[in-house]
């Protein structure tokens, strides 16, 4: 129920509520001339009462059936991973294909069917992926060689460390590195 309704409804308990005490007040045992009929004013107040009455139940159980749920929904969750831990435990102990896993009513785990059509389409996927990203499995990277451009004999290579230390192919000490100061 939306709120406008319940807004409603409770507009309409509180105009009844207000008519009914005008009417005790102001026409208590008279006769009201009401769309061509005569109404007592007792027989309107009584049945303004059964319905005010009504109402006011209504609401009651409605309160009740909200405080009803709301405990329901504050336990659920708790309940669910009881049930889930049982499950899992009947499973391991079990076996998901034994007559008392399905007394529990659980079902074993359904396994996907998949199609040639489909498993085609994985690989293709799969070969492009691998494309895309140059990757490659072991054997490929081991067939990959490095070749050396070719270079002048006497060519030094100079490379700059973090440190300030200078290597120079050409001048280099016996583990192939010459400090800044020469030493090596």
């Amino acid at each position: 129920m939306g709120t406008n309704n319940r807004n409603k409804k409770t507009d309409e308990l509180a105009r009844m509520q207000v008519v009914k005490k005008a009417l005790a007040v102001h026409f208590k045992k008279k006769l009201l001339p009401l769309a061509g009929q005569t109404v007592k004013a007792d027989d309107a107040i009584a049945q303004l009462d059964a319905q005010i009455a009504r109402m006011e139940a209504a609401e009651s159980a409605r309160a009740g059936w909200r405080l009803a749920v709301r405990d329901q929904n504050s336990n659920a969750p708790a309940l669910r991973g009881l049930v889930l831990r049982i499950q899992r435990y009947l499973s391991a102990t079990l076996g998901e294909a034994s007559a008392v896993y399905a007394d529990f009513g659980f079902a074993p785990k359904k396994t996907p069917k998949r199609t040639a059509e489909g498993k085609a389409q994985a690989v293709v996927k799969l070969r492009a992926t691998r494309e895309a990203r140059h990757t490659m499995g072991t054997r490929q990277r081991r067939s990959i060689k490095g070749t050396l451009a070719a270079h002048a004999p006497n060519a030094s290579l100079v490379v700059a460390a973090p440190s300030g230390v200078t290597m120079t192919a050409s001048t280099a000490g016996a583990n192939g590195v010459t400090h800044a100061n020469g030493a090596t």
